[in-house]
């Protein structure tokens, strides 16, 4: 595994929370890769590919769905 795949991987499985264990810049990399994870997944789910997402309008429920979805975390 690269350097750039390895740490991504560590990005994804960190914690992040308020436990004052993590700071800064990690945090946001961490939040970022939970949430490009989740898009990945959700896209996945519903079968969609990245041209497709471009492609729907901003209402369209899946949109909206992968939206709250982030919102949540």
């Amino acid at each position: 595994m690269g350097d750039s795949a390895f740490r991504q991987e560590l990005l994804e499985q960190m914690e992040v929370g308020t436990s004052g264990r993590h700071f800064g810049q990690e945090v946001v990399e961490a939040l970022e890769a939970r949430a490009e994870r989740m898009t990945r997944e959700g896209m996945e789910k519903m079968g969609l590919c990245e041209e497709d997402l471009a492609k729907t309008p901003k209402g369209d429920k899946r949109n909206v769905m992968l939206a709250a979805e982030l919102r949540a975390i």
